[in-house]
């Protein structure tokens, strides 16, 4: 969807199939159990998989609308504006749960957002 080539992107999956880990510490090591989703720890390649991962997120905000999003290494910052804070709150609570919104996109990639986080 991005323009990435097939090529990269198969490399990329089959880099990150059938990984393992175990925990070890003191005396204890575990049995080695699967690694299913994320990038290793200082993966060089991160950032750049982040910001192709989390470029539909960046593109729910509306600007025409008054609705922004700032993106920085693995943080996106949803940002509104309008003429007092009651404004602002629709707008945030809009573009959070409209259909096709930051909850859909969260619901569809594993995320967590908001306040719990």
């Amino acid at each position: 969807m991005l323009g990435v080539p097939r090529e990269h992107t198969d490399w990329m999956v089959r880099r990150y199939e059938g990984r393992t880990s175990r925990i070890v510490f003191d005396d204890y090591t575990s049995a080695p159990f699967a690694v299913d989703g994320g990038l290793d720890q200082g993966d060089p390649h991160s950032g750049i998989c982040f910001l192709l991962y989390g470029t539909g997120l960046a593109t729910i905000p509306e600007p025409k609308n008054g609705e922004n999003s700032v993106v920085f290494v693995d943080d996106n910052t949803l940002i509104t504006t309008g003429a007092d804070f009651t404004v602002m709150h629709a707008k945030l609570v809009d573009v959070v749960q409209r259909l096709g919104g930051i909850n859909k996109w969260a619901s569809e990639h594993n995320a967590l957002f908001g306040p719990a986080k």
